[in-house]
């Protein structure tokens, strides 16, 4: 019986796994652990093809070096366990074994080989910041990165747009600086409406085990100093305030003037300019084409210059026209340039094309 029973163990060859990593680390513990599940793949046969019928349970083993195995755990029922508590900035080793009816245990299985990734601590996990006001908060690892990386700051989609990181969105950490705190300021623009808002910020980097920071806006307590609008910390071309609201920050990785950040063919700073989201793909000026009489009639919905990052500024545009694309002359029609744009729809009629063929594109000017 105990011969059979070792045959068939071997047969235990396929560990899989799924790591379940905290989402929100905090400084109670000076190590931050993981929650490992190990799941492998049951034996229902001897190795001789009879079925197994006297499988019993499991035992799972775990160390922290190849081999050598410090812990193990008796599994009676299924084939999955979950282990707490394992420090993560390290390697762990893996086998499972399993037990026979009347107590024997069979050979070791292949060693499964998991690295859990150091964590990235926050000071705080929750942050309160008065509008016109701003907060820092520390950030480092719990435990040496495989090599130099850099954990990044974005802000968590649908999130109040009004808060925003102004300082720290990209920090280097490295084998020596791991354990030092670097700061992160938080902004908090004053709200139109006046209301408590929240946002979430996320907090990842290569190899790292990612943080999150649930932060708010609360009505000040007295009168906000306002962030000056045509403010340009980072030197992009775009206004601080208009990347805080837009992107949740300045000198965010993506965000400068000439990426692309939604994909859409324009880069951000002919967005700011337009007046459309630059994180938003379907946000784009609206133009629409029909003939009417022959002629054709040209429509456009225009942005006014409103908002952060707009102070003092007036937008225009001028409807342009080209006969042949393969030549690409664009010529300003003249009866429809610097057109003011305060949100209202323009029409225009062009009377005077005698081309066959006629396309049409709108310009944007911020002034």
């Amino acid at each position: 019986m105990k011969t059979m029973f070792t045959q068939h163990k071997n047969r235990l060859h396929h560990l899989q796994y799924v790591i379940l990593l905290s989402a929100l680390f905090s400084l109670t513990p000076l190590l931050n652990a993981s929650n490992v599940a190990i799941a492998w793949d049951p034996p229902t046969s001897n190795t001789d093809g009879s079925a197994l019928t006297d499988l019993a349970g499991y035992r799972l083993y775990h160390g922290t070096a190849s081999g050598v195995y410090t812990e193990n755990s008796a599994v009676a029922n299924g084939s999955t366990l979950t282990l707490s508590n394992l420090l993560s900035g390290g390697t762990h080793y893996f086998a499972v074994t399993a037990l026979n009816s009347a107590g024997a245990e069979g050979a070791y299985s292949d060693e499964l080989a998991l690295r859990i990734p150091p964590g990235i601590i926050l000071s705080t996990a929750l942050l309160s910041v008065e509008e016109g006001s701003s907060v820092t908060l520390q950030v480092r690892l719990e435990a040496p990165p495989s090599q130099a990386t850099t954990v990044q700051v974005h802000r968590v989609s649908g999130g109040c747009p009004y808060l925003g990181i102004t300082g720290g969105t990209r920090l280097l950490f490295s084998a020596t600086n791991w354990s030092t705190y670097q700061p992160v300021t938080l902004r908090a623009l004053p709200d139109p409406v006046r209301a408590k808002r929240t946002a979430l910020f996320d907090f990842t980097g290569t190899d790292l085990t990612s943080a999150q920071l649930a932060a708010s806006a609360s009505n000040p307590t007295v009168t906000p100093i306002e962030l000056i609008d045509n403010q340009d910390a980072d030197a992009n071309g775009l206004p601080d305030t208009w990347e805080i609201t837009r992107f949740g920050g300045i000198n965010l990785v993506g965000a400068a003037a000439l990426d692309d950040s939604d994909q859409d063919g324009l880069s951000n700073i002919q967005e700011y300019i337009a007046g459309t989201d630059p994180t938003d793909p379907a946000s784009r000026l609206l133009v629409e084409i029909q003939t009417r009489a022959g002629q054709p009639e040209v429509r456009v919905q225009t942005i006014a210059a409103t908002g952060y990052g707009y102070l003092g500024k007036t937008r225009s545009y001028t409807l342009q026209q080209c006969p042949d694309l393969v030549a690409g002359i664009w010529s300003p029609v003249a009866a429809a340039t610097d057109i003011p744009a305060d949100g209202q729809t323009v029409t225009y009629a062009d009377n005077l094309i005698t081309a066959p063929t006629s396309y049409y594109r709108v310009n944007a000017q911020l002034h």
